[in-house]
């Protein structure tokens, strides 16, 4: 990676970490118990709805250093889409048949706005990871554990609406073990491109060159130039050998 992308790169990360974190905030504004305190729901579903736009938007221009980005990009416009949908579905009259079938509708949106979502966060994640693979693998390797957790935050909420029929405390424990791991992995998402986006502004372009001397390829040729000749037995017991052989050959040329 040239320092002119990285540099790129680390502008647009630093842009996507200053939208999460009004994202955040957005989110907590639009929750039902907020709203009741300073009614700020309507203002919040805004806010994240432009924040995901812009996200998606920055995930797309960057695609060209990475496909996975401009994936998970196009997922979240395909997500705002299917939630504009969805609205104005749910603004039919529910009432009847008509409203079985627009619950039913609502409902399949939903599953398929859950399994774009989650591929958009695996594109976005793997992209993180390949970036910095040749740059940094400590951070590499931290955005693929990331993605896991994020894995098992969904797994436990998944758990928790299975479960729901067989036992309320059981599925209310799933449901509040998946959300306080999603909650965290958001966190941690924060503090992950704050730091990516301070380690590609401060890229030189050594990184890469410093990597690349430490593969095995060149542990083993470092190994065969400093490999040592091995005797043969026969040359230690009768005291002859190369030395021997070495000295025939002086003499000889003498």
């Amino acid at each position: 990676m040239s320092v002119e992308t990285a540099r790129e790169l680390s502008r647009k990360i630093n842009v996507l970490f200053w939208v999460s974190v009004i994202m955040v905030i957005a989110n907590v504004l639009s929750e039902d118990f907020v709203n009741e305190i300073i009614g700020f729901s309507f203002a919040g579903n805004i806010a994240a709805a432009v924040c995901d736009i812009v996200y998606a938007v920055i995930l797309i221009q960057i695609g060209g250093i990475n496909g996975n980005y401009r994936k998970s990009g196009i997922a979240s416009l395909a997500i705002g889409a299917l939630g504009i949908l969805s609205l104005l579905i749910a603004g039919v009259s529910i009432s009847g048949e008509l409203g079985l079938l627009v619950m039913f509708i609502i409902m399949a949106i939903a599953i398929v706005v859950l399994v774009i979502g989650i591929y958009g966060i695996y594109c976005e994640y793997k992209g993180h990871s390949e970036v910095l693979e040749s740059l940094d693998k400590k951070q590499s390797e931290a955005w693929e554990k990331l993605w896991k957790w994020n894995i098992a935050g969904y797994a436990c909420m998944a758990c928790g609406m299975i479960f729901v029929t067989l036992s309320v405390i059981l599925a209310l424990i799933c449901a509040f073990a998946g959300a306080v791991i999603t909650f965290v992995v958001g966190i941690v998402k924060l503090v992950y491109l704050h730091r990516m986006a301070a380690f590609l502004n401060g890229y030189d372009g050594t990184v890469s060159e410093r990597a690349a001397s430490e593969t095995p390829a060149g542990a083993a040729q470092t190994s065969y130039v400093y490999a040592k000749p091995v005797k043969a037995p026969g040359d230690e017991e009768t005291g002859k050998g190369n030395d021997t052989d070495e000295g025939d050959g002086e003499k000889g040329l003498q």
